[in-house]
Formats: C-alpha cells, sequence, structure tokens
C-alpha cells in the first residue's frame, strides 16, 4: 500500500483463500464467531463490539485453559454474562465493554489477577519498544469525563 518504503515489496500479496499470520488471527475469528453466535441466540442489547482488549484477553486465557484441562469455563463465562445482559436496555448501560469486562472478571478474579501479574511493570525495562501490551488502562485511575 505504502510502496518499498515500509518494506511493503517484499510481501507476497494477499490472494482469496490466503491464511492469516498465526495463530492470532484465527483465535480472533473464532472468538467473533464464539461470541456471534451466543449474542445472536440471546437476542439481548449485548454486541460483539461490547468485548473489548481486556474482555478478549480474559476469554481467550479461559479458551485455552479449557483446551488444556477439558472444561468448559470459556462457555460458562459467556453463558453469565448473557444471563446478566439479557434483561437490560442499550441505554441503561452507560459503557457496555466496562460492564461486560466487570461481569467477566467476577466470574474468576483469580484468572484476571494471573493475566494482570503478567503484563510488565511500566518502566521496568522489560519492554523493548512498540505496544507493550497493556490492557485497555485498566492500570490508570478513571478519567473524569
Amino acid at each position: 500500500r505504502f510502496g518499498g518504503a515500509f518494506g511493503d515489496r517484499d510481501r507476497a500479496p494477499k490472494g482469496k483463500g490466503s491464511k492469516g499470520s498465526g495463530r492470532g488471527k484465527s483465535d480472533r475469528h473464532f472468538l467473533d464467531d464464539e461470541l456471534e453466535e451466543a449474542i445472536g441466540d440471546a437476542g439481548g442489547p449485548l454486541r460483539v463490539s461490547d468485548f473489548d482488549f481486556p474482555a478478549r484477553t480474559f476469554l481467550g486465557e479461559l479458551r485455552r485453559k479449557d483446551q488444556a484441562d477439558g472444561t468448559q469455563r470459556f462457555q460458562e463465562a459467556i453463558d453469565m454474562v448473557l444471563k446478566y445482559t439479557c434483561s437490560k436496555e442499550r441505554d441503561s448501560v452507560r459503557k457496555w465493554p466496562a460492564y461486560v469486562f466487570t461481569l467477566l472478571s467476577k466470574f474468576d478474579p483469580h484468572l484476571w489477577e494471573e493475566i494482570r501479574d503478567r503484563k510488565p511493570a511500566k518502566g521496568s525495562g522489560k519492554s523493548k519498544g512498540g505496544f507493550s501490551g497493556g490492557f485497555g488502562g485498566f492500570d490508570r485511575p478513571p478519567r473524569d469525563d
């Protein structure tokens, strides 16, 4: 798209049927598909876009643990979120992504602590520049809107 200035000339163009560059893209599509199916069946006010980066990180970790342990906690977490959101009106919740994440973190508080503790502390020198893997500003105090 930007020519050789950013190394695009070295990349092969993606055609129909070409696969993404690894696990991350398929994980995201799998999660989107699962969320769309569950939300569509529930018929409530919840949207796939209400699952922000921290919520997706949490659900992805639950799914990985399910695969390793043979459990169904991913589905249980989705069911719990749907249970608490299906009776709400869209206008009754000010920030849906925050509400969804709060429900998920209450589903398994220890898992969220485990995920959060993996994140390197700011200024620790562990980051090599670029995106540091933050969780959508959850370590910062809330803004005064």
